[in-house]
């Protein structure tokens, strides 16, 4: 009867996220795609210092499996409903980078093809590449932590979700694209110029 409650729970669970994916995913790209590109100076100040140290802590296998076999079943509902929370408001702002370096992006990119860039023309087009990835499956990360979070608080006969099983979602690996936005942000820095590496190797 368990089992058949926790499969019934996960299915629902699929159900709900396939249909919200469905409504907003066409939303959610038209809101990106109508913004205008952005200056470095009008990007910069909006960047927010994230930790992607903490993020591949949360979403190690190892270090949750760590805690499950450690910790009472009550105690380890209580730290995965805390890691959830966290891992949620990390992702918020490494997305929220994201979004306003694919607005830089855009706009250097279309700076390019008036200067005759190369160099700035292909890191531009990597870094929205990047972006646009990383933003879309945080997106759907972001749906699969708040429908845990529910469960870990409201069902409590539910088996406890496991983190790490996101780290790859819609064929992405969510640390190491942000470290690739990261490192491709840099190199359009030093494309367009010493002061924008600098200022973004402080804040990224």
């Amino acid at each position: 009867m368990e089992v058949h409650q926790e499969a019934v729970i996960a299915l629902i669970a699929d159900f709900v996220l396939l249909l919200i994916l469905i409504v907003l995913g066409f939303a959610v790209y038209t809101h990106i795609a109508s913004r205008p590109p952005r200056t470095f100076d009008e990007m910069l100040p909006y960047l927010r210092i994230g930790d992607l140290n903490e993020v591949r802590h949360l979403l190690d296998p190892v270090d949750e499996g760590f805690l499950r076999l450690n910790l009472s079943i009550a105690d380890f509902r209580k730290a995965q409903h805390h890691r959830i929370h966290l891992l949620s408001e990390l992702l918020t702002r490494m997305s929220h980078n994201a979004r306003f370096l694919h607005d830089w992006a855009r706009g250097e990119q279309h700076k390019s093809w008036k200067t005759m860039n190369c160099a700035t023309r292909a890191a531009s087009r990597e870094l929205i590449g990047y972006c646009v990835t990383f933003r879309f499956a945080t997106f759907v990360a972001q749906i699969r932590l708040r429908v845990w979070a529910f469960r870990i608080s409201m069902l409590r006969f539910a088996p406890v979700p496991i983190i790490a099983d996101i780290r790859h979602l819609v064929g992405t690996d969510i640390p190491y694209t942000y470290e690739r936005i990261k490192a491709t942000a840099l190199t359009l820095g030093n494309a367009c110029g010493g002061e924008y590496q600098q200022s973004l190797s402080e804040v990224l």
